[in-house]
């Protein structure tokens, strides 16, 4: 990956993604309420300490999976704001019994069918917008 500023260097570069991926990431699942327990099983990898739940992000390369899958939350994310225009209702829709998901939240989905099933959420929210 080269680097965008001649100062920073690769490895800079990629600290700097993680830190960014991780905060936007911990913001949105704050947003969404989801516990510890199921932020980890949304990012697909143990993020988190019990001393800060962005300590590894300064210190480690984050997995590849786990920037796939936090960018599909980023979409998720700005999709449910395109379609709600009250924030609270963008944000409490994932946790919402929808009959689309057979009568699971969005949520359930996620976690229940990992990597798939958060791509299939950005994806049934993608086609409501187009």
């Amino acid at each position: 990956m080269p680097s965008q500023d001649p100062g920073r260097t690769e490895s800079q570069t990629k600290t700097r993604l993680n830190e960014v991926a991780l905060n936007s990431f911990c913001n949105i699942c704050d947003e969404w309420k989801i516990s510890d327990s199921d932020r980890i099983k949304l990012a697909g990898c143990a993020l988190y300490s019990t001393q800060s739940p962005l300590k590894n992000a300064k210190t480690q390369e984050l997995p590849h999976e786990t920037l796939e899958r936090i960018s599909h939350i980023l979409g998720i994310y700005k999709s449910l704001h395109i379609i709600f225009i009250n924030r609270d209702q963008a944000n409490s829709w994932i946790s919402r019994s929808n009959s689309d998901f057979n009568n699971k939240s969005a949520l359930q989905v996620m976690l229940c069918e990992e990597v798939t099933g958060i791509i299939r959420v950005r994806s049934y929210l993608e086609a409501l917008i187009t």
